[in-house]
């Protein structure tokens, strides 16, 4: 299960690891996740069920979740995209990551 984080934390972590990634120390994806007309709880509990203990899923504005996938290329991380739109959500992997 994904650990969950606070808006700041979570843009913390991110960025931490995005930087990491950009300097060539791990490979990582961030994906966008609509949360719709459920309940940030919710999602967060369904959510984090079909993710490692090493992701992170956290908020960073209001009705949107972002799943930081840690040592994930891009071809894992559409499958993870899959599963979330799977359980009904709306999401996309971000290509371009400017926090």
């Amino acid at each position: 299960m994904a650990q969950f984080l606070n808006p700041l934390l979570t843009l913390f972590i991110i960025r931490k690891v995005i930087i990491g990634g950009q300097k060539g120390l791990t490979e990582c994806a961030l994906i966008e996740v609509d949360l719709g007309t459920v309940s940030l709880e919710e999602a967060g509990q369904k959510l984090s069920a079909k993710m490692r203990q090493s992701d992170f899923l956290g908020e960073l504005k209001k009705g949107t979740l972002y799943a930081l996938l840690a040592n994930t290329n891009s071809k894992d991380a559409a499958m993870v995209q899959i599963r979330f739109e799977e359980m009904g959500f709306a999401c996309r992997i971000q290509e371009e990551i400017s926090l």
